[in-house]
């Protein structure tokens, strides 16, 4: 496997761990002093932006499981598509707690830069998600 690939996989495992601290280490190994996250909604989008989202994301699904599906990489960009399983089990974006296990199919593509992470898009239905944990509805896409 590439070192990008493995680099990719090393962030997304950063991401899912549980710990903050060490999490917000792992995170500060792999992205780049100005990494942007283009997916968040902020003006700064940068790696303390993604932190904070990892937090809440951490305090909501704490068992939360990325799995990669497919992964493919392109001279500096590593994309891939990735299904994470998980319980609502905190409040998130203001919806509390439903006790419910979903799953939720996402795209991301990143782009590296000196052995770092510099970029990310992510795509999947935010809107769909929460939709479906306020109105009770499917809990898999």
């Amino acid at each position: 496997m590439s070192q990008q690939k493995n680099l990719y996989r090393a962030y997304v495992q950063a991401l899912g761990t549980p710990d903050a601290s060490r999490r917000d280490a792992l995170l500060d190994e792999l992205l780049a002093p100005d990494f942007v996250a283009h997916d968040l909604s902020s003006s700064e989008g940068g790696a303390k932006t993604l932190k904070d989202f990892r937090r809440q994301v951490a305090t909501a699904f704490p068992d939360q499981r990325m799995e990669i599906l497919d992964i493919l990489e392109d001279e500096d960009r590593v994309a891939s598509r990735q299904v994470l399983t998980c319980t609502h089990q905190g409040t998130f974006m203001g919806v509390p707690a439903t006790g419910r296990r979903i799953e939720i199919e996402l795209m991301e593509i990143v782009r590296i830069r000196s052995g770092r992470i510099a970029e990310r898009w992510v795509v999947f239905d935010r809107g769909g998600l929460i939709n479906r944990l306020r109105e009770g509805g499917p809990s898999a896409p």
